[in-house]
C-alpha cells in the first residue's frame, strides 16, 4: 500500500523544476539513471489474467518495481480482467505504463466481450478504405476505454507467397497498392482516436515460407522487388505519419546486408533504410525477442543488437533484470553510444507525454462498458462482413442455391478451431428455412467418418440436391490430404458449393465443378453471412484479394445483387 501511495510521489519528484524549452518527456528523461532508461525500453507481455495462481502476474508485478519496465502487452482474456490488471499495474509503476494490444482485428481479437471485426485479408476483400478507416476507429475507441494507448497493427506484409505459414489472412492482400491504400485508411482511423498505430513487419513478411517464431525466414527478392512490392505499404504509411514501426525477424539479402542478420539487428536496414532512406522519425519496436529468428543469439545479446541498430522498445525480453543489466554494461563501455539510449528512451517517454500519461491522463475511462463491444461497433463488423464475403468462382451458376430445397452441408474443421467451427452455418441454411443434412468431421474422425460424409455428398448429387462442403479453417490451418475424397465427391458433379472458411489457401486441390465461397475469416456473423449468401439472401460484392492457387487469380469475385441494397 506505501509503495502504491508513493507512486505519484515519485513522478512528481521526476517532473519538478523542468529547465528551460523542456518538454515533459525531456524533463522525466533527464532525471533518469541509465540503468532506468534502459529499464524504459522494455515491454513485457501477459495474459489478462488477475488470479494469483497465474504466475506471470507475480513475475509482471515484480519487473514494473524492479527494474521498472516501460511497459506492458496484454493478451487472450476477457475485458472485465484486463481492465482489473491495467488499473493495478498501473498503480505498482512510478513512471505510468505504456500499455499495448496485438489488436490486429480489432480488441475482440484478444479480449473476449469486444468488438472483433475480423481478420485484415477480409478487409482487403471489400476494396474499401471507408470501412478499413471505421476500424481503425472502432479498435482505436475500444482500446483507449481499456487504458490502453498502442496497438501493434495494422499488417502491412503483402501476401505474394500462398505458402507464408504465418502471415496469410493477417494481410490486406496480395497487391502492394491494396495493401498501402488500406493500411493507410487503418492507420488514420485508429490514430484519429489517440491510439498509436503500428505498421509491421519491417522490412515486410509477405514472401516467406518458414515463420519467424520458430525460425529465421528468408525473403527471396532483390531490392528492385522489394521497392516495387514489400516497402510500397511502408513508405505510404510513413508518409501518412504512422506513429510506430515493428521490425520484423527476416534475412532479407537484397538489400545488401548478410542474409545471416536477421533485420531486427541491423544498423543497415533500421537506420541506413529506416531512418535515413525512408525518413522515418517515430518509434521503433521490435518483434517478440524470445522468438526463434532471433535464436542464432542469445535474447540479451539480441536486445543490444536491436538498440545499436536503430530499434526504440525492446518487446518481450525473457529476462528484463539482466537485459536491463547488460544495457547499462554496454553504455559503460561504450559499445552502446549514451546518445543512443537517450534518444530511444525519449522516444518511449514521448509516446507516454502524446497519451497525457506524463500528467495524469491515459486511464481507463470510467464508462468503458458503454463503448466495448457497442452496438454501433457491431455494426462496423456486420457491414465488413457482408462486403467481404466473396463468390470466387461459380462455373455452373449454382448460387443462389433454392430456399427450402433439401441441402446436404458436411463441415470440416481444423484441429486448433473450436468444436462449433463451421455448424452456425448449417444452423443459418436451417433459420432460412432450409432442410438441412449435416454431417460433421473432426482431424481426430477415422477414415469411416470421413467415408460416411463422402457418402452423403454423393448420394445428394444422385439425387439431385444441393450439396455444400463447408471447410472451417480458422487463420492459418490448411485441409489435410485424407479428408480429399470429400472434395473429390462434392466436385464430382455440378451443384456443390464449397465454402472456404477462413484460409483462403486451406484446400489443396481444385474445384473445377463446384462454386467456391470465401469468407476469409472464422467468426459467427461470418458463418450466418456465408449462408445467406448461397441462399442469395444477402448482397456478394467481395473481390479476391490475392491468387488463391487452383480457384481464383486476384480480383475475382462474381457480384450477386438481390433485393438488399445495404452497400451505400
Amino acid at each position: 500500500m506505501l509503495a502504491a501511495m508513493l507512486r505519484p510521489c515519485i513522478l512528481a519528484a521526476l517532473l519538478a523544476v523542468p529547465t528551460v524549452a523542456q518538454t515533459t518527456a525531456e524533463a522525466v528523461l533527464a532525471r533518469l539513471s541509465t540503468g532506468e532508461k534502459a529499464a524504459q525500453l522494455m515491454m513485457c507481455w501477459s495474459l489478462s489474467r488477475t488470479d494469483d495462481a497465474y504466475p506471470r502476474l507475480h513475475e509482471l508485478r515484480a519487473w514494473i518495481e524492479e527494474p521498472g519496465i516501460g511497459g506492458v502487452i496484454l493478451s487472450l482474456g476477457e475485458t472485465a480482467d484486463a481492465v482489473d490488471l491495467i488499473a493495478d499495474l498501473q498503480a505498482r509503476s512510478a513512471i505510468p505504463l505504456v500499455v499495448a494490444g496485438d489488436f490486429e482485428n480489432g480488441v475482440g481479437f484478444r479480449l473476449d466481450g469486444a468488438t472483433d471485426l475480423g481478420p485484415q485479408m477480409l478487409l482487403g476483400a471489400t476494396r474499401s478504405a471507408r470501412l478499413a478507416r471505421l476500424a481503425g476507429e472502432v479498435t482505436g475507441r475500444e482500446t483507449r476505454a481499456l487504458g490502453g494507448h498502442w496497438d501493434f497493427a495494422p499488417v502491412l506484409d503483402v501476401n505474394i507467397n500462398p505458402q507464408n505459414p504465418i502471415i496469410q489472412i493477417r494481410s490486406f492482400g496480395a497487391d502492394p497498392d491494396l495493401v498501402a491504400r488500406l493500411g493507410v485508411a487503418w492507420t488514420q482511423g485508429i490514430q484519429q482516436t489517440g491510439v498509436l498505430a503500428t505498421g509491421k513487419h519491417f522490412p515486410g513478411h509477405g514472401d516467406v515460407s518458414t515463420d519467424s517464431h520458430h525460425e529465421l525466414p528468408v525473403v527471396p527478392a532483390s531490392r528492385e522487388r522489394l521497392d516495387a512490392v514489400e516497402l510500397v505499404p511502408f513508405r505510404a504509411a510513413i508518409a501518412a505519419g504512422i506513429g510506430s514501426i515493428m521490425t520484423g525477424h527476416l534475412s532479407v539479402g537484397g538489400l545488401g546486408v548478410d542474409p545471416a542478420t536477421p533485420a531486427t539487428l541491423s544498423p543497415e536496414i533500421l537506420t541506413g533504410l529506416l531512418r535515413k532512406e525512408l525518413g522515418y522519425d517515430g518509434l521503433v519496436v521490435t518483434d517478440a525477442l524470445d522468438m526463434g529468428g532471433l535464436k542464432s543469439v542469445t535474447t540479451v545479446e539480441a536486445a543490444i543488437r536491436a538498440l545499436i541498430a536503430g530499434a526504440d522498445l525492446l518487446l518481450m525480453p525473457p529476462d528484463p533484470v539482466a537485459t536491463r543489466d547488460a544495457v547499462v554494461e554496454a553504455v559503460a563501455s561504450g559499445r552502446v553510444p549514451a546518445s543512443r539510449l537517450d534518444e530511444a528512451c525519449l522516444r518511449v517517454l514521448q509516446l507516454k507525454e502524446r497519451m497525457g500519461l506524463l500528467t495524469g491522463g491515459g486511464r481507463i475511462e470510467p464508462d468503458w462498458r458503454q463503448t466495448i463491444g457497442s452496438p454501433a461497433h457491431e455494426e462496423v463488423a456486420a457491414e465488413i462482413a457482408r462486403r467481404g464475403i466473396t463468390l470466387l468462382c461459380d462455373p455452373h451458376g449454382v448460387v443462389p442455391a433454392a430456399t427450402g430445397a433439401p441441402i446436404t452441408v458436411v463441415t470440416v474443421r481444423a484441429a486448433k478451431d473450436g468444436a462449433d467451427a463451421g455448424r452456425l452455418f448449417a444452423a443459418e441454411l436451417a433459420e432460412q428455412g432450409c432442410a438441412v443434412h449435416v454431417v460433421h468431421v473432426d482431424p481426430d474422425d477415422d477414415l469411416g467418418a470421413v467415408a460416411v460424409a463422402e457418402r452423403a455428398l454423393r448420394d445428394a448429387a444422385a439425387r439431385g440436391e444441393a450439396r455444400v462442403l463447408a471447410l472451417a479453417h480458422g487463420r492459418m490451418g490448411r485441409v489435410p490430404p485424407a479428408f480429399e475424397p470429400l472434395a473429390r465427391a462434392l466436385d464430382a458433379q455440378p451443384g456443390g458449393v464449397a465454402v472456404v472458411m477462413g484460409n483462403p489457401f486451406a484446400p489443396r486441390f481444385a474445384f473445377e465443378k463446384s462454386a467456391v465461397l470465401a469468407t476469409f475469416g472464422l467468426l459467427p456473423r461470418l458463418e450466418r453471412a456465408a449462408a445467406r449468401a448461397v441462399l442469395g439472401k444477402a448482397p456478394v460484392t467481395g473481390k479476391s484479394p490475392v491468387d488463391v492457387p487452383g480457384l481464383a487469380a486476384f480480383g475475382d469475385g462474381l457480384t450477386l445483387l438481390p433485393a438488399a441494397t445495404d452497400l451505400v
